[in-house]
């Protein structure tokens, strides 16, 4: 086999790999960091609309947005948990995170229209992910 084949056989096995690597590790974790940065921005930003009925117009419409969030948060995290690399998943509960834990909070909260519950909920999917107080 010559030099120029063996490079070539080389070159086409790493490329291969890194591919690999990237479509069934890199991917999912990047898509699994994606989600709980946006979990935790909507966390904050849709803290105060709880319960709306008797208010404005803006904040009504604000909480049935953060219903709506939270319910796709929670289904973006169960669809990209299964997609994770194995070694992750073990990584993450060495950690004590789940992200179907908060997942099943989320949902919670979509469906928590008091303040307390909200409270209570909220706090259980920081836990879960591993989000900082704010």
């Amino acid at each position: 086999m010559t030099h120029e084949m063996q490079s070539f056989i080389l070159g086409l096995a790493a490329g291969a790999g890194g591919y690999l690597v990237v479509t069934f590790w890199l991917h999912p974790l990047l898509k699994y960091r994606e989600i709980r940065g946006q979990v935790h921005s909507d966390l904050i930003y849709f803290a105060n609309a709880t319960h709306a009925n008797g208010l404005n117009a803006e904040m009504e419409r604000r909480m049935w947005e953060r219903v709506s969030a939270n319910r796709r948060h929670s289904a973006d995290l169960l669809a990209v948990f299964e997609v994770l690399p194995w070694w992750y998943r073990k990584w993450l509960a060495c950690r004590d995170r789940d992200p179907r834990r908060a997942a099943v909070h989320l949902l919670g909260l979509s469906n928590t229209f008091d303040h307390t519950g909200a409270t209570v909920r909220v706090n259980r999917v920081r836990a879960a992910l591993g989000l900082p107080e704010t």
